[in-house]
């Protein structure tokens, strides 16, 4: 599907019961968290404190890199953290997007990407499957189905 970037999961809490693992960071950025709850949601709240102020400031969006690079700082500066993440969303500059942030806050942009426990059981099944130009129903069964099977294998998932 042209420009667009979709963040799903498995719709259920984290252990905590008030966090969720897919956290809007602006209004056309949104975050995929795994990870500590604690960690993930104090680095969404700043990176959207500080892309406010941007947007005030741009009298614009932010533009989805921006908000994945500051993610990807703040981790980085803070190596006691325990976050992993996908930042995924749609600007005006270059459509929809989808960058991943690692543990050590290394930003990638990505076709396509996955995090969480359930991710180490779809790699390639995504990997295999994933193509180029899904039309909006065929992107959302790829997704379907690679949510599925990681359910059906993790058991912190199911």
């Amino acid at each position: 599907y042209p420009l667009c970037a979709l963040a799903v999961s498995d719709e259920r809490p984290v252990s905590t019961q008030s966090t969720w693992k897919i956290r809007k960071i602006y209004d056309n950025v949104w975050c995929c968290t795994s990870g500590s709850a604690a960690d993930t949601e104090t680095l969404c709240d700043y990176c959207n404190y500080y892309l406010e102020q941007h947007a005030i400031e741009a009298n614009d969006l932010p533009r989805v890199k921006t908000a994945a690079k500051l993610l990807g700082r703040m981790v980085h500066g803070n190596p006691q953290l325990l976050a992993g993440m996908l930042c995924a969303g749609f600007d005006n500059a270059k459509g929809g997007q989808v960058f991943s942030v690692s543990l050590g806050g290394t930003v990638m942009q990505q076709k396509w990407g996955i995090s969480g426990s359930g991710s180490l059981y779809i790699y390639g099944l995504c990997d295999e499957t994933w193509r180029e130009g899904f039309s909006k129903d065929e992107g959302i069964n790829w997704v379907t189905a690679a949510l599925r099977r990681a359910m059906h294998r993790d058991g912190t998932s199911a």
